[in-house]
């Protein structure tokens, strides 16, 4: 956790969540409004979160993060998303980067050009417009 006042004197708090990606027991995976494969609504991640955890049983959320950016008269993503390797929606914009699962179980950070050479690979996949890390500098 840190709070700091930025520039314009405007408060920032930032989480931080630390997990061993290696442990066999956890996973990431892409959270939809209902639980539902369908992009055309929107839901608080709080309540995403609810609908996950009373559609499985096996598995619990114990954390999320609030994602890419949407149409606020559609409810779709600006990005591009895949769910349990369903490609709920596979258009990306130029400039555009996305977080994703392999199907070798690697995560990769990447841009258009590196979504249309693994599109086809990808398990889940959210998009998002900037980077705050990159290849472990801080974007600023």
């Amino acid at each position: 956790y840190i709070h700091f006042i930025n520039k314009d004197n405007e408060p920032i708090v930032l989480n931080f969540l630390e997990i061993d990606l290696n442990l066999p027991e956890l996973s990431l995976e892409v959270g939809t409004p209902h639980n539902q494969n369908i992009l055309n609504s929107t839901q608080r991640v709080s309540a995403m979160i609810t609908a996950r955890n009373n559609a499985n049983d096996q598995k619990e959320v114990i954390a999320a993060i609030n994602g890419d950016y949407f149409e606020f008269a559609t409810g779709i993503p600006l990005g591009p998303v895949h769910k349990n390797n369903l490609q709920l929606k596979n258009t990306i914009s130029s400039g555009y980067k996305y977080f994703g699962l392999l199907d070798n179980g690697n995560y990769m950070i990447g841009n258009s050009a590196d979504y249309n050479t693994y599109q086809n690979r990808l398990i889940e996949v959210i998009g998002g417009r900037h980077l705050l890390i990159d290849k472990g500098d801080i974007v600023a």
